[in-house]
């Protein structure tokens, strides 16, 4: 079975959310927003606020890793 991996780090969506969290705007994505733009932002929130031993990217950027899951469980689910 071939499968062609799809890239979206460059999505428009995903590229005004990093614009919005480098300039200090604490604007989480809308509702209507997708999965991975949600997904996107707690991540880079949690990188903002020194939090990556609960949950970060993975080293190639393509994957995510929760670290702590009681922490990821107790603090970043319920928001």
């Amino acid at each position: 079975m071939d499968y062609e991996y799809t890239d979206h780090a460059l999505d428009a969506a995903l590229l005004e959310s990093q614009q919005r969290l480098r300039q200090g705007e604490e604007l989480p994505p809308s509702a209507n927003d997708p999965f991975p733009i949600h997904l996107h932002y707690m991540l880079e929130r949690l990188e903002a606020q020194k939090k990556t031993d609960i949950a970060s990217w993975a080293p190639h950027g393509r994957a995510f890793l929760v670290h702590n899951r009681d922490l990821f469980v107790q603090q970043i689910l319920p928001k």
